[in-house]
């Protein structure tokens, strides 16, 4: 590649990490810019511990690769005896996971199951069936369809569980979308072979800092505006008014900011009207740490399925020299409680039967409704009823290629997701340069 071709890339997440990675070792002139003190994104790992995306998986072939290829050490999830389920305030324990957890439940829950799984393979984005799915939430769907309320608030609970995001701003496609981009729930919710089946020894942001070690990063440089010039190139303008110049630009801001940034000229009205519907889902990630794996010696996991708020999952997070639980609260609700340390601590106590849970060694807490250049966290969802917009999410506007894991092919919102766009990206760019179209 001609070595003169400037790239700036928006963002060091690690979807930026790795597009601008690629790109570099092809020759271009790399330049990521990143609104934080950090690389990394929604990964964010403290003392090894990660605070933000953590699991990598053999069903997740892109980012388990760039795993390998980087010498990251895989640590398998703990997964070894009974798994604890809290449904309508009756605590279970299950000799397996969530597929035990749901071979369990009563015969209309695993048609919903069934019936999901199927839809979510058999998805048409122009079949008259599925584009009527997309103007009903996933809560309304629920309501109308199933008339057991104990088996709706399982399935409220499991969707705003897995999403981080209330079912009624979910349309029933994009759940179905979702739900094939992640191979099933079993696969987005079980351990082995599955969704949570490794993480990674020293936390996931080890990717984004290993891929940009050798870079040219520039942090703290918040981009407000993109300029396309009369010569083709453009103008990259922080928010301290340092200009950057490009060939090519790269946005790898999460999709439901992006038109936080002004692009002259506009981008494609459609395209403006996804981003301004991207809803970003919101969760605190408690990582508790502990002097002995209390849980592991009654025979238990560690994973926990709940109906209650206010930890709606959690998992044994132990790494090399210390053990922890991880938990998730999601916050679905317009105006979600505030949780103590105390309260948090009383409900894992209550999932492990077992007072040891009161007495963390140290407490790690990570709200990320607070993160300023992500406003979430797992991922952003379109609204209701932009099923028909979201071509944009992969499509580039001239020479401003989209990446992130909210545009990938396969693991929408997951760590795979956003390796997967930056492939994507970088072949496109591969193909559009050799043919003169940038």
């Amino acid at each position: 590649m001609n070595r003169n071709a400037k790239v700036i890339v928006i963002g060091a997440g690690a979807a930026g990490s790795y597009c601008g990675y690629l790109l570099d070792r092809e020759g271009f002139n790399v330049t990521i810019l990143e609104a934080h003190d950090r690389v990394g994104g929604r990964t964010y790992s403290v003392d090894n511990v990660d605070l933000g995306g953590s699991w990598v998986s053999t069903q997740q072939p892109n980012v388990y690769a760039l795993c390998k290829k980087l010498g990251l050490e895989l640590i398998p999830q703990y997964d070894s005896g009974s798994t604890v389920s809290v449904f309508n305030g009756v605590r279970s324990l299950i000799p397996g996971g969530l597929a035990t957890i749901m071979q369990d439940t009563n015969v209309k829950s695993l048609e919903v199951i069934e019936t999901f799984e199927k839809w979510s393979r058999d998805l048409n984005f122009e079949d008259k069936f599925f584009l009527e799915m997309d103007q009903i939430s996933a809560e309304k769907w629920l309501k109308q369809n199933i008339k057991d309320s104990d088996i709706i608030d399982y399935f409220l609970t499991l969707i705003g569980g897995i999403t981080t995001t209330h079912p009624d701003k979910l349309s029933m496609l994009f759940w179905l979308y979702f739900l094939r981009q992640g191979r099933g729930i079993r696969c987005l919710s079980e351990i082995k072979d599955a969704a949570q089946e490794f993480r990674i020894n020293g936390g996931a942001q080890t990717i984004s800092l290993k891929l940009t070690k050798d870079l040219d990063v520039k942090l703290n440089q918040c981009v407000v505006e993109v300029k396309n010039q009369e010569n083709g190139q453009y103008q990259v303008i922080t928010q301290d008014n340092n200009v950057y110049i490009a060939d090519l630009v790269v946005c790898a801001v999460p999709a439901n900011l992006i038109n936080n940034i002004k692009f002259n000229p506009g981008l494609e009205p459609g395209r403006t009207h996804l981003y301004n519907g991207m809803h970003m889902g919101c969760v605190t990630k408690v990582v508790v740490l502990y002097d002995r794996p209390f849980w592991r010696e009654a025979g238990l996991t560690g994973t926990c399925f709940s109906t209650q708020s206010p930890i709606s999952a959690c998992f044994d997070g132990s790494g090399d020299g210390y053990f922890a639980i991880i938990s998730f609260i999601p916050h679905i609700e317009d105006n979600p409680k505030e949780y103590t340390d105390e309260e948090i601590l009383l409900q894992l106590s209550q999932f492990f039967d077992n007072k040891q849970a009161l007495t963390p060694v140290k407490i790690y807490r990570k709200d990320w409704r607070g993160e300023k250049y992500a406003r979430g966290c797992y991922f952003s969802a379109p609204r209701i009823g932009d099923a028909g917009l979201y071509k944009y999410l992969t499509r580039p506007n001239k020479n401003i290629y989209f990446i992130g894991t909210e545009t990938a092919n396969e693991w929408y919102g997951y760590i795979d997701g956003a390796i997967e766009s930056a492939k994507r990206a970088f072949n496109q760019i591969k193909f559009d340069f050799s043919k003169g179209m940038v």
